[in-house]
């Protein structure tokens, strides 16, 4: 398998206890990873983008298909 790192951007919130840095790809289309959902008080999290203007499609769960570092 190959292990991929995630940089998370919480903008100040803070991750869930345990929430993985990494998620592995053995296979395309195996082992779906999803997203942690941080907590910032008086704020709803909205979701993961890939970019920060948040104009591309939201990401919830990371899979085989997802061949890199993000």
């Amino acid at each position: 398998y190959t292990k991929y790192m995630i940089d998370y951007n919480t903008d100040g919130g803070n991750m869930p206890e345990g929430a993985q840095d990494y998620y592995t790809v053995e296979n395309v289309g195996t082992n779906a990873f999803v997203l942690p959902t941080p907590t910032k008080q008086g704020y709803t999290f909205a979701g993961w983008y890939t970019d920060p203007n948040f104009t591309s499609s939201k990401v919830t769960t990371l899979d085989g298909s997802n061949k890199e570092n993000i």
